[in-house]
């Protein structure tokens, strides 16, 4: 696998779910791309941890991991396209001038 052009960063507060069988490929994988895992089983200890960035995993929703880590990855890529950019000078419309017409002679009564 190669590398990826927008890195996650995923932190998992159960190390046990790094053996699960359908995550552990998954996580392998996230790794060679250059993704960074990190544990922190101190954090389990909580029943509820909540952020932007929390999915809820337990094994029974454990072969929907990598579906939730691409929707990590989409955030993660708008979060690095929505770095402001220089903005560029505004376009004035043409303005666009009468045709020239050549006057026309009227007929006179005789």
């Amino acid at each position: 696998m190669g590398k990826t052009s927008t890195p996650v960063r995923i932190l998992i507060t159960d190390s046990s779910l790094l053996q699960h069988p359908d995550l552990k490929p998954v996580i392998d994988g996230l790794i060679e791309q250059g993704h960074t895992v990190d544990t922190n089983d101190e954090l389990s200890k909580y029943h509820f941890v909540a952020g932007p960035n929390c999915w809820y995993v337990v094994p029974e929703v454990a072969g929907l991991f990598d579906l939730a880590i691409k929707q990590a990855r989409k955030i993660a890529g708008i979060e690095k396209k929505a770095v402001p950019k220089k903005e560029k000078a505004a376009k004035v419309p043409k303005v666009k001038k009468p045709k020239k017409t050549k006057p026309t002679q009227e007929v006179l009564p005789e």
